[in-house]
């Protein structure tokens, strides 16, 4: 896994997010192996180790991170790359977003409504999702199977 390209000034969240998504895919089994690349590896994927088969890579398409009481908003693209051939193997655009529920108004007093979840909490929702879509839980859904396991 790569850091995530990201706009200038978010450095810290490249590394933060691509580290989401390689515990999700370690936890969820969905590679043999799975580590996050040093901050030297490039957007080519140049820096990479020799014996890597699959590159994931992740660029923040837009990033809203609010307050908790402004809505939070990710969107990324992630993709799977075979390294000998260089060749894509899988490409998904996700979004996620939260926003802050509602004040509840009981006339003489206001319970304040919970803030919306950080973009940690919606990185870790798009991993997950990413991971399912490439289990074979969900290839056996759809009718595929995956020969190489």
């Amino acid at each position: 896994m790569a850091a995530f390209e990201v706009p200038k000034g978010m450095e810290r969240a490249a590394l933060e997010m691509a580290h989401v998504y390689t515990a999700i895919l370690a936890a969820e089994g969905t590679f043999g192996q799975v580590m996050v690349l040093a901050e030297g590896g490039g957007p080519a994927g140049s820096s990479v180790p020799d014996g890597v088969d699959l590159l994931v890579r992740g660029k923040v398409e837009r990033f809203v991170a609010g307050s908790g009481a402004l809505s939070e908003h990710v969107d990324v693209h992630v993709w799977v790359k075979d390294m000998r051939t260089g060749s894509v193997l899988w490409w998904m655009e996700q979004s996620a977003l939260s926003k802050p529920r509602r004040d509840l108004d009981l006339f003489w007093n206001v319970i304040p409504g919970g803030g919306a979840a950080s973009y940690q909490r919606l990185t870790h929702a798009l991993a997950r999702q990413f991971a399912e879509l490439l289990s074979d839980r969900e290839a056996k859904r759809r009718g595929c199977l995956n020969l190489d396991r």
